[in-house]
């Protein structure tokens, strides 16, 4: 996802294009470059001149955010990591496309209105709630059937232009069970997909295949990039063990994945199965569309499902992160899986002692679908951009573009009087005016130093405390910020700054200070001008 090209493949298209705009070639080259790298680099990484022109940078969950941040955090050196500039705006789904007919029939009649469009959660719980547990199992139930029918007639059609004969083509008619626990993986199969984590464990997928007393089917679907050969393999497998006589009739690879077949299984399945390697699924969003036909989701922590899960809703496949070896945690996290559905999910679908429904699951199918259309449809996902980054966006580019550009000019002057003063700047470390052996919540200390500026003025710059819970290296973890007051004028540059802080919880900390340009036209800035003062422990 990340491109990067040779900078002789690229210097003659693009030296066109800066010769029109009258720029420097070389000089766009190494805004894709790391600065401490432009001397030796011969690549342009996309991303990260990317990273540099945009206004504001965003991972698609939370939880690609905070990867983000770790991953490019050499292009901020000397920042904390969670002030690197990349925030997040999680995927959504657009609802209309996704939900099936039987369950929109469901939603018109108990939902409001605006049931597709990001609803009021509250509002939204209390309207799932009165939908009948009969009304909302029979519609899911004639989904699956659909899938079933669906699976069917594509197996039967792939017989025949196979070239299969009599019996081959009634078995592609007679696979599947309407009454089963179906569980659907379809995806792009790129390797850390992992679509076969299931058959890592044979002899325990064939004992819950064949259970005659509460059975599962698996129905595959998806393909791999062209080039991708060891995507092309995983597909193989699949294909080669629906085949075997131990998967026959219960398991099935459906070819030709699409958008339609796609709306079938995410609407028809009971389980949506997601397998990556943790942390390698940016955010995903087939789990939301299936969660918003009331379909529940069994997935490792990561994307979108890594912020969305809880136990009244789906299951989360237990994973460990600490391991350094794939093949060990494939097993790892293949155990997971398998003690999930032996435990969890399959006693939970069959567990029908008052009547014939499933009581349990169908008040996580309404959970489920709270969760989805709440929270997780385009509608919301589109007003999270509106209001974070386009809206500002827009006004800021006005407001640098008033008036000929003036605000943006003075930046531009700005900039390079940052760049001869900033390297000069010194603080002195932070002197506090208390015994940091016997400090207690609630206590009160005044925190001093002085600040050489060279020849910038106070009100160029900002001053800030820096402090925060630290790990066993006793690096700030999450960091807090307090602007500090400039108390005295010492001259030749010099400045005396104080602040009083206040221990809000007990711990151990550290604390620093900094200096930075105020507000936040620079906070973007790449590598940005900031200059520390020594860390002091409290």
């Amino acid at each position: 996802g990340n491109e990067v090209f040779s900078r002789d493949l690229v210097y003659p298209y693009l030296k066109t294009i800066c010769d029109d705009i009258d720029i420097d070639a070389e000089r766009v080259i190494g805004w894709g470059v790391p600065i401490q790298e432009r001397d030796k680099a011969g690549e342009i990484c996309m991303t990260i001149l990317g990273l540099r022109m945009g206004g504001y940078s965003n991972g698609v969950s939370r939880l690609h955010g905070l990867v983000a941040r770790k991953m490019w955090h050499h292009l901020w050196p000397n920042h904390g990591r969670d002030e690197i500039p990349i925030g997040h705006v999680t995927n959504g789904v657009h609802i209309a496309s996704w939900v099936g007919g039987r369950m929109r029939q469901v939603y018109n009649r108990y939902l409001n209105l605006d049931w597709m469009s990001n609803p009021n959660i509250r509002e939204l719980r209390k309207k799932v709630a009165e939908i009948p547990d009969e009304e909302l199992w029979m519609a899911h139930e004639l989904c699956r059937h659909n899938l079933i029918r669906k699976a069917r007639q594509l197996i039967s059609r792939d017989g025949e232009s196979h070239r299969q004969q009599g019996v081959e083509i009634l078995h592609g008619e007679s696979l599947l069970s309407p009454g089963v626990l179906t569980i659907g993986f379809a995806r792009r199969f790129a390797t850390y997909k992992r679509g076969t984590l299931l058959l890592r464990n044979q002899e325990r997928l064939q004992a819950l295949l064949s259970n005659r007393e509460r059975p599962i089917q698996l129905v595959f679907a998806g393909k791999a990039h062209p080039a991708d050969e060891e995507g092309k393999k995983l597909i193989q497998q699949l294909m080669q063990f629906s085949q075997s006589p131990e998967a026959a009739n219960k398991v099935v690879f459906l070819e030709d994945y699409d958008i339609e077949l796609a709306k079938t299984m995410v609407q028809g399945v009971d389980v949506w199965l997601n397998t990556p390697r943790r942390p390698q699924e940016a955010s995903g969003t087939s789990g939301m569309k299936a969660a918003a036909n009331g379909v529940l989701n069994c997935s490792i922590l990561d994307g979108w499902w890594d912020e969305a899960y809880k136990p009244e809703r789906g299951w989360a496949i237990g994973g460990d992160d600490n391991y350094d070896d794939t093949e060990d945690c494939d097993n790892f996290e293949s155990h997971s899986l398998f003690n999930l559905l032996e435990r969890e999910i399959i006693p939970s679908f069959y567990a029908r002692e008052e009547s014939d429904l499933p009581r349990k699951w169908v008040a996580m199918m309404k959970e489920s679908i709270v969760m989805a259309l709440g929270t997780f449809s385009s509608t919301r996902m589109i007003k999270q951009y509106n209001y974070k980054y386009y809206n500002p966006a827009l006004q800021e580019y006005e407001r640098l573009m008033h008036d000929k550009a003036a605000a943006a000019r003075a930046l531009v002057k700005l900039k390079s009087h940052y760049i001869d003063n900033f390297d000069k700047i010194h603080l002195s470390q932070p002197g506090i005016d208390h015994d940091l052996t016997d400090v207690h919540v609630g206590d009160k200390f005044k925190i001093s130093l002085e600040a050489f500026l060279n020849e910038l003025k106070p009100e160029e710059i900002e001053v800030s405390i820096y402090y925060g819970k630290v790990n066993p290296h006793n690096e700030i973890v999450a960091g807090n910020t307090e602007v500090m007051e400039l108390v005295e004028d010492r001259g030749k540059g010099h400045y005396l700054y104080q602040y009083e802080l206040q221990c809000a919880q007990s711990g151990r900390f550290g604390l620093t200070a900094r200096v930075t340009p105020p507000g936040k036209a620079w906070r973007h800035s790449m590598p940005g001008f900031i200059r520390w003062a020594d860390t002091a422990e409290v």
